[in-house]
């Protein structure tokens, strides 16, 4: 029972408030599943201590599953709340795209998962200069013209990322630009 139950450090990256259910990324980048007894009163951004246990038995995608969740308020949770520099920022991008080269993410995705207290378009904003200095990949995602988002950006370490994946549930048209 030892290995089982582990703790972990991570940071609230999605809410669903309709079905009551939150995730989280551990340091290692691994997914946590917040049922509804242990996610009331979190936040997107929150710094948690969990205790977990694989979930493997439900989902293939989401790695483990939290017992208990503790609110961190210490200074790593306030480390969270400064602003970076344009530098420091792009160093954060690079750093997260490096751990998972042949994924593919949006500002967004990026942004919470990172969990900076700044602006999408301070976000890509960097991205896109890191971009231009061929550091890193860009796809454009266009829709049809009558949905309110038209377009956005996924950013990838690599190109390959952007292959079309048999696993998908949808298949997005996108235009790569790097």
């Amino acid at each position: 029972m030892k290995n089982l139950v582990l703790e972990k450090i991570g940071v609230v990256t999605n809410i669903l408030e309709d079905k009551r259910i939150a995730f989280a990324e551990t340091e290692d980048g691994e997914s946590v599943f917040l049922d509804p007894t242990v996610s009331e009163g979190l936040e997107i951004a929150n710094q948690i201590k969990v205790t977990v246990i694989s979930n493997s038995r439900f989902s293939s995608r989401t790695q483990w599953r939290a017992l208990k969740v503790e609110l961190l308020e210490d200074e790593i949770a306030l480390a969270s709340l400064a602003t970076p520099t344009p530098e420091e920022l792009q160093e954060l991008i690079l750093g997260y795209l490096d751990d998972e080269p042949d994924m593919f993410f949006s500002s967004h995705h990026i942004l919470r998962a990172l969990g900076l207290n700044i602006g999408h378009g301070d976000l890509r904003a960097e991205a896109d200069k890191l971009y231009r200095d061929q550091q890193i990949c860009r796809a454009k995602v266009s829709g049809p013209r009558y949905q309110k988002r038209t377009q956005f950006y996924l950013y990838s370490k690599n190109i390959e990322a952007f292959l079309y994946d048999v696993d998908s549930d949808y298949i997005m048209e996108a235009e790569v630009d790097g």
